[in-house]
């Protein structure tokens, strides 16, 4: 009778440890969804409250962004002009300045296409221009830069030996002399210059 108790509960005992481990199998994943769940939410409305946040200084960001867009004493920061062709042509003057400051030898410049972020953001002019040079010329023109009022950016630089192979000297004469009789360390430099423009009645 004992034995058989024994059995008995062994059998239920079994079927119980069974029972409770296909349910945590069928529980556990739905548990942890539930979790993740949790955790995505949590996570949504952290990012709604800073959103409604930033949406809450908008109008005073606004407000200020007009506000040093208009003042008088930040005009000389921009390049002022009724055009943009005409400030792209300041802006090339003004660049060509400071790479004959420099003692560079300008090969090349040219205006690039306008860009602007959105429609309340002034408008940027880009040049770009192609200077031979020492590493010095490239530090002065760099430092001039930074000087520079309008406000100028360097966007791009390069430089590269003005040195040429020997089988294309003959070639380097005909096309860019200036290139072909480059002195011993002469750099050619790139450089894509940007300045922001605001139109005279703004």
């Amino acid at each position: 009778m004992t034995r058989a108790r024994t059995d008995c509960l062994l059998v239920w005992g079994l079927a119980g440890a069974l029972l409770a481990g296909l349910l945590a199998l069928t529980l556990l994943p739905w548990w942890l969804e539930l979790d993740a769940l949790d955790a995505r939410i949590a996570s949504a409305e952290d990012r709604l409250a800073r959103y409604q946040r930033i949406a809450a200084g908008l109008p005073a960001l606004r407000t200020e962004l007009e506000r040093v867009r208009t003042d008088p004493t930040l005009a000389g920061l921009y390049v002022q002009a009724a055009t943009e062709t005409i400030a792209g042509a300041e802006l090339q003057r003004q660049l060509q300045e400071i790479i004959a400051a420099a003692r560079g030898r300008l090969i090349s410049v040219q205006l690039l296409p306008a860009t602007g972020a959105d429609a309340e953001a002034p408008t940027r002019l880009h040049v770009r221009a192609q200077v031979q040079g020492t590493t010095a010329t490239l530090f002065e023109i760099l430092y001039r830069i930074e000087q520079a009022r309008p406000l100028l950016f360097v966007e791009r630089l390069s430089a590269r030996s003005a040195a040429q192979p020997e089988q294309r000297l003959r070639a380097s004469r005909a096309a860019t002399p200036s290139l072909a009789t480059a002195p011993e360390g002469a750099l050619v430099l790139r450089l894509d210059v940007f300045g922001f423009v605001r139109g005279e009645g703004t």
